[in-house]
């Protein structure tokens, strides 16, 4: 009796280690697998431009090289945009005319009227002298003629040579701001 039960005892461990290995096996090749897919779909769908952002194949030609006008005060400011859902959202808004104020002395804030979408972006970012963001929690794009740093919930969508940040840097209150699509 002992023998019988040892015998299956010792069954019952062969087979369970034999069991666990193969699952330990599929789940790497699982991986491995879907790692290729992933790695080959990024590789054959999507570019990573020098901010951070993905620039998909079939976005390309309507949002890589897209770029937005803004006007104030008898001045204008030409934006890059960057190619992102967030960016592509705002452009869909456009034309749009924005109270912005100033805020901390490093940015000037927009509020619009909704809120842009956010998947598929960086929890934060830190932005550039020259950006326009989105800032996620209070539904504002934000134009920075300083630095600020990182936070979360900044989503960077364009760029400007940072010199014409200072046309917005002195202006004194609130002030309306044209935004338009440049094509």
């Amino acid at each position: 009796m002992k023998k019988i039960l040892s015998l299956t005892l010792a069954l019952i461990i062969v087979m369970l280690t034999a069991c666990s290995s193969n699952t330990v096996s599929d789940n790497a090749q699982k991986q491995q697998s879907s790692g290729q897919n992933e790695n080959n779909s990024a590789v054959s769908h999507n570019n990573s431009g020098s901010d951070g952002s993905t620039v998909t194949k079939e976005g390309a030609n309507a949002v890589e090289k897209a770029k937005i006008r803004l006007t104030f005060n008898n001045q204008e400011i030409v934006m890059n945009m960057y190619d992102n859902p967030t960016s592509r959202d705002l452009l869909k808004l456009l034309p749009l005319t924005l109270k912005f104020e100033d805020y901390s002395g490093a940015e000037k804030i927009g509020h619009l009227p909704k809120a842009l979408t956010t998947h598929g972006s960086p929890s934060g970012s830190d932005p550039s002298v020259g950006d326009v963001a989105f800032y996620a929690p209070w539904r504002n794009l934000a134009l920075y003629y300083n630095d600020v740093g990182y936070y979360d919930g900044i989503i960077r969508l364009g760029h400007t040579n940072p010199s014409e940040m200072k046309k917005l840097k002195n202006i004194k209150g609130d002030f309306n701001v044209r935004i338009e699509r440049v094509d």
